[in-house]
């Protein structure tokens, strides 16, 4: 049996190769490897998203305390004539 490297193809070989279900076979280890090679992916993708979300996440509640904080200046300067 020949040993595929599934790390070097594409995703659409690899769903190509995924396809092949003949359990017991040559085809069908390949087809299981292929599903493993897919499966790892994923997971790599899921991971990075979500660091990648974590990221503007805490972009975004920065910005928000900005804007709490300029929201406090505009209306301080807006009430401070009224009190003289």
């Amino acid at each position: 049996m020949s040993d595929i490297n599934t790390r070097n193809m594409d995703v659409d070989q690899l769903v190509e190769l995924a396809g092949e279900t003949v359990i017991g076979t040559p085809s069908g280890l390949k087809s299981q490897k292929a599903q493993a090679e897919i499966n790892r992916r994923l997971i790599e993708a899921l991971n990075a998203l979500k660091e990648s979300t974590k990221q503007y996440n805490e972009r975004l509640e920065r910005l928000t305390w900005v804007l709490v904080v300029l929201t406090i200046i505009l209306v301080a300067i807006s009430v401070l004539p009224f009190l003289n």
